[in-house]
């Protein structure tokens, strides 16, 4: 054992450990801490609860992945891997562009204004003539004869029996397009054409024969608010956004000079 120690290549068996000891403990960073307070942990529970997921488990699950995403944040800066990339860039200004959207804490518009967004854009909100309707529809082989009765029985206030239709039976507000779309260019023309009031009309579709009466019309102009009251309300909140965001970025600009 003695002879085994004072052999040459011991020595530089050990010197070749202590080396690689030293080299290993120079090499590993300083512990980061990584600090996981009560409110982050409430944010991921409240995450999971919207979500219909709060399980503890899942809980636990959401918490790992949230420190496994920090860890790979850090090294990611750590190592410059978002120096220059492109897609970090366009990432970094989206999240910019969104918080300066939202900083204008936009409440929900009222009816007037709503009205006067509407009078602004009346052009974007026009609509074409539309109708509305009921039918009866008929299909197979004694379609023609089902369909004559009908018309027979409807002429004397009678109840009838028709075929189910894939649209139902009561359609409105369609318009001469919309018609074409669901039941073919003749149906619409003849649609379109008809007036108003009580009687009952034979019409031909793509899908077989109908029975339509119809019962409204309305005439091409500038929609109501309340039938766009949806699509206003997203434009609104479009609009005001886009504010928020031109003031924003121009208030930036103040605050940086380019040098060509």
């Amino acid at each position: 054992m003695n002879a085994l120690l004072r052999h040459p290549m011991s020595y530089f068996l050990g010197l070749g450990l202590l080396i690689f000891g030293a080299d290993a403990a120079l090499r590993r960073p300083d512990a980061q801490v990584i600090h996981l307070d009560a409110a982050t942990v409430d944010a991921l529970r409240s995450d999971l609860q919207r979500r219909g997921e709060a399980q503890e488990a899942s809980i636990e699950t959401a918490i790992e992945a949230h420190l496994d995403e920090e860890m790979l944040v850090r090294e990611a800066r750590r190592l410059g891997l978002a120096q220059g990339d492109p897609i970090v860039r366009r990432r970094l200004a989206q999240v910019m562009r969104f918080y300066l959207q939202e900083e204008a804490r936009l409440r929900a518009p009222t009816e007037a204004q709503l009205l006067a967004h509407l009078a602004q854009h009346a052009a974007r909100y026009q609509q074409p003539e539309r109708i509305s309707f009921e039918h009866h529809f008929f299909q197979g082989d004694d379609a023609a004869r089902r369909r004559a009765a009908a018309a027979k029985a409807l002429a004397q206030g009678k109840q009838v029996r028709s075929d189910a239709f894939a649209h139902g039976r009561h359609l409105k507000a369609q318009s001469d397009m919309r018609l074409q779309q669901r039941f073919g260019v003749a149906f619409a023309t003849a649609a379109m054409a008809l007036p108003e009031g009580p009687d009952w009309h034979p019409l031909t579709s793509s899908f077989g024969l109908h029975l339509l009466r119809l019962n409204n019309r309305f005439a091409a102009g500038t929609a109501k608010l309340e039938e766009v009251a949806g699509q206003l309300r997203q434009n609104w909140f479009r609009q005001r956004r886009a504010e928020a965001f031109a003031a924003g970025l121009a208030a930036l600009r103040q605050r940086y000079r380019v040098q060509r």
